[in-house]
């Protein structure tokens, strides 16, 4: 054996040794294991979450669009780092753990199944963009996941990265701190050469108090973020050394006075549920002076922001006469027709873009649409059973201070889930990568303590050395595939025949006819560039809400539905019209219709342009009925035939051919897993309820 002063990044076999490694394989396979028991992910992970902390939201690598976010970027490496080293013979996870991978790659597959049905149908190359940004920001999420599940080595650096995270979101309620009281904004201070988007403004207001986000793209990113945090800090704040129980209560009362300071529904619903589920499983004597302490509480959140919680209280009281909430029951009339479009598989996570469509303030809803039922179910299986499988290891444990932070845990990751009801949480970085972190912790307590009961503590499993046969059960990456697929060769000719069906959809799939007309809106002669200004009205404003009129958004009449093969869009657009890109007085609607017939896209086409017009002279005078100024729609641009758009018949062969690379990688181990179960169940079923001989008759 070679010894080496050499550690490692993350866990993953990527190492900086001052010796030269053996070239025979045998020695450095060797070294290999020893630096991976010395590694862990923690370094990793505390970067991204530096990153997704200090650089503001917004600020993005802008060729990657939303998924060019620098902790985005951080955990598409970590994604490739980790499948790198899951392919690499001498390295398998261990087995404890399991359930949590496979709810994570349950929810990476029914992403790349969306893919494939986004580009087997009629498809603009914005969706295919926001499909390739969807994908890849569903790989950043699994990497951070999946690194923090199988990379972390023992639980004491769990518990460091997990105060790491509570430190993070106290830094990120310093700086909603900043905002509040002395209205300094660090995001405009913040430059980055490469990274766009700096220089905005994060502080906001509501019904008259300010409203901040810290670095946070939305204060309801913001408000979610703490929220999910503070079950966290309460939990390493109660079981805090003497020497830390100042700092780690410091960082419960930051981040506990500074949530309410978001002006967010969504985020007293999550910190809500979080202690619904956490408060009842603490001791009574707790409970009671959690109880006692509830009051103080409230009154120092009040002096510390004053008459944010009466906002809070007003904003849940009268939730029924709100714009906000009527907007978000107002979705779900009109989701129904793109529902039924694309009911199993959705129409691709990421295309349902809301400058196109519509902004949907409920991440369910939008995944539905996108994803299908299939893709609902596996998400909202991976709140679900990421929540049981941590109250299955508080069960089993006798721990309190395990069973504690499992329980917590448990409840951060429900209530995330909640929150998800509130507002299209899928969208934002910052909630998005909290998530699976959190998910990813779960699995990596899981792991940590399955390998404790076992007697093997260490990061790889105790046969990781050895070659697969004499293993109990498979590495899980392509080396061993060819010896599985023989084996259970049935298992691998059922995934080969779902390959060849995926593939002779893609061929099959058809193409469609589309119609566009642009509307471009001015003042009429003889009317002010903006004829509402005195109604605290703007051009923009108003085509906004007649494309959401005609779109069915609830205003006046629901108009949004399939006729005999046509389906359609309108949309509203304040960078003027195609002649004229840009022009901020001549903001443009957008009139678009598929059907597989071409003459009745256009004629669908002519009667929405029409609607509109008529709809825009609805809105200015319900707007402003005693002016003599108004706004008419121009055509500038209405074509007299349809053109066929078809989908991305490439990419999706190549997605198909991907999914049956990752099926067998999955389903394979998984069969010989399962038949290794089996039959050591049937061993002890045998052992315990042997059979009766039978004799021979002479």
């Amino acid at each position: 054996m070679i010894s080496s002063s050499g550690r490692t990044l993350g866990g993953t076999g990527l190492f900086v040794t001052s010796r030269r490694v053996p070239r025979s394989a045998p020695e450095a396979a060797d070294l290999r294991l020893q630096l991976l028991r010395r590694g862990d992910a923690v370094v990793a992970v505390t970067a991204l979450l530096v990153m997704m902390i200090i650089i503001p939201a917004r600020m993005r690598f802008a060729p990657l669009g939303a998924a060019g976010n620098p902790a985005l970027l951080l955990g598409m490496l970590l994604f490739v780092w980790y499948v790198a080293v899951r392919l690499v013979p001498w390295q398998r996870p261990p087995l404890p753990g399991q359930g949590a991978r496979v709810l994570l790659a349950l929810f990476g597959l029914s992403v790349l199944v969306s893919y494939v049905a986004a580009m087997t149908r009629p498809i603009s190359g914005a969706e295919i963009r926001a499909a390739d940004r969807g994908v890849l920001t569903v790989g950043a999420a699994l990497g951070l996941a999946f690194t923090v599940l199988d990379g972390v080595p023992d639980r004491a650096r769990l518990d460091t990265l997990l105060r790491r995270l509570c430190t993070a979101g106290t830094v990120l309620a310093i700086f909603g701190l900043l905002q509040f009281y002395f209205h300094f904004d660090i995001n405009g201070y913040i430059r980055i050469p490469g990274l766009s988007g700096g220089g905005q403004s994060f502080i906001s207001g509501r019904d008259g108090l300010v409203r901040v986000a810290g670095t946070a793209s939305h204060a309801i990113e913001f408000g979610v973020v703490l929220a999910a945090v503070l079950p966290l800090a309460l939990h390493y704040a109660l079981y805090a050394p003497p020497e830390g129980r100042r700092n780690a209560w410091l960082k419960v009362a930051v981040i506990g006075l500074t949530l309410p300071m978001s002006v967010s529904r969504s985020a007293i619903l999550t910190i809500g549920i979080a202690l619904l589920v956490l408060v009842p499983s603490w001791p009574a004597r707790l409970r009671r002076r959690a109880l006692l302490l509830s009051p103080v509480a409230l009154a120092a959140m009040q002096v510390a922001s004053p008459g944010t919680l009466k906002t809070i209280f007003d904003l849940f009281l009268n939730i029924g006469n709100d714009d906000s909430a009527a907007g978000r029951t107002a979705d779900y009339a009109t989701a129904g027709v793109y529902i039924d479009n694309s009911f199993w598989l959705g129409r691709g996570y990421g295309t349902f873009l809301p400058e196109k469509y519509r902004v949907l303030d409920n991440a369910y809803l939008g995944h539905l649409i996108e994803t299908g039922v299939i893709g609902l179910g596996v998400l909202l299986l991976l709140f679900v059973g990421t929540f049981v499988l941590a109250r299955r290891l508080r069960r089993d444990s006798e721990d309190p201070e395990l069973r504690n932070l499992a329980q917590t845990l448990a409840g951060a990751v429900i209530a995330v889930g909640v929150s998800f009801v509130t507002f299209d949480a899928l969208g934002y970085a910052m909630v998005f990568l909290t998530t699976f972190l959190l998910i990813g912790s779960v699995g990596a307590l899981m792991r940590l303590e399955g390998l404790r009961r076992t007697g093997d503590g260490s990061a790889p499993h105790r046969a990781a050395g050895r070659p697969w046969p004499g293993a109990g059960l498979p590495h899980p990456g392509i080396w061993n595939l060819p010896a599985l697929a023989l084996r259970r060769w049935y298992v691998a000719l059922a995934v080969a025949l779902l390959v060849a069906a995926g593939m002779l959809h893609v061929r099959s799939a058809r193409g469609t006819y589309e119609a566009t007309a642009a509307l471009a809106v001015f003042p009429q002669a003889g009317s002010a560039l903006n004829p509402y200004q005195a109604f605290n009205l703007s051009n923009q404003t108003i085509v906004r809400v007649v494309a959401e009129r005609v779109n069915g958004r609830g205003f006046v009449v629901d108009l949004n539905r399939a006729e005999r093969g046509a389906e359609y869009v309108v949309a509203a657009e304040t960078i003027g019209t195609p002649e004229n890109p840009g022009a901020p007085d001549a903001p443009t609607v957008i009139v678009t219709v598929w059907s597989s017939d071409p003459d009745v896209a256009v004629a669908k086409m002519r009667e929405l342009a029409t609607q509109v017009g008529t709809t825009l002279q609805d809105v200015q005078q319900a707007a402003a009925p005693e002016s003599n100024a108004r706004l008419t729609a121009v055509p500038a641009l209405m074509p007299g035939r349809a053109s066929l758009v078809t989908g991305n018949s490439k990419r999706a062969l190549g997605m198909v051919l991907v999914l049956g690379l990752l099926g067998l990688m999955f389903v394979l181990p998984m069969t010989e897993r399962l038949f290794a179960r089996a039959g050591r169940w049937r061993a002890a079923y045998l052992a315990t309820h042997p059979r009766p001989s039978i004799r021979k008759a002479a």
